[in-house]
């Protein structure tokens, strides 16, 4: 083959060529390497050699400790420079995005367990205020139901145990995992109630003595509370006596 045809032939089959490989100079990382097909109708000159091509593929790029093959941009999704479209730039970065996340994560997770005691005793604080708060309003709604049956019944003598006051008074509780009595000093006919000993136990004083005329009975209950959480023990003490009552004046 003459020396012109055999040059025509080797840069027909240079243009046939549908893959090449361009280097991009930047320093992030991309998503797999992609191949530009080459235009048949791009003038000759422009077209790179085979040996060029050959030289700038095994041209790597040094990125931190390792070595990474980049692929070439496309001409329309390539900034000035060579530089890549932002959108390639946030693909080729979302390994190092799921780093940082992970290092995010740890960190909260420390933050957390720090942070976890606190929140946990605060969490326990406002249950025990919330049953300290609970138990008052239930021994205070008890004994204003304990007076109005005292009301009904303050012509009768009453002796220990007055048991149609003190059920009045318990069946107004309902329960709740609390445990009322009647008041032992009442057997002796005692002016003022006496103190529980028991934690989370309260007693039921009536006004003892009564008679007949219009006079005033009173209904006193008195609980001794426990606080379930340390800090309120501090705060409060270990227990604490809580009393409510209610007085009425007898019509009849």
């Amino acid at each position: 083959m003459p020396g012109a045809e055999r040059h025509e032939h080797q840069q027909r089959g240079d243009c046939r060529a549908d893959l090449q490989w361009h280097l991009a100079e930047v320093r992030h990382h991309l998503p797999t390497p992609r191949f530009i097909p080459v235009h048949i109708r791009m003038p000759g000159w422009k077209q790179p050699r085979k040996r060029l091509a050959r030289r700038l593929n095994n041209q790597l790029l040094r990125d931190r400790q390792r070595e990474i093959r980049l692929s070439a941009l496309h001409a329309t999704h390539a900034a000035a420079g060579g530089e890549p479209h932002p959108h390639e730039r946030l693909c080729a970065n979302a390994d190092e995005l799921l780093m940082k996340r992970h290092k995010s994560r740890g960190q909260a997770m420390v933050e957390f367990s720090l942070l976890a005691g606190l929140l946990f005793l605060l969490v326990m604080g406002i249950f025990d205020f919330g049953r300290a708060i609970a138990v008052y309003i239930n021994i205070a709604e008890a004994a204003h139901e304990g007076a109005r049956q005292l009301v009904l019944r303050s012509n009768y003598a009453s002796t220990y145990p007055d048991t149609v006051i003190i059920n009045a008074t318990l069946a107004k509780i309902g329960g709740g995992g609390m445990v009322l009595t009647e008041d032992p000093c009442l057997q002796w006919g005692c002016t003022s109630p006496s103190l529980p000993h028991t934690p989370n136990t309260g007693f039921i004083w009536v006004s003892p003595n009564r008679t007949t005329g219009n006079n005033e009975v009173t209904v006193r209950v008195t609980y001794l509370f426990a606080p379930m959480t340390g800090m309120i023990s501090n705060l409060t003490g270990a227990q604490f006596v809580m009393s409510a009552g209610s007085s009425m004046r007898a019509e009849y």
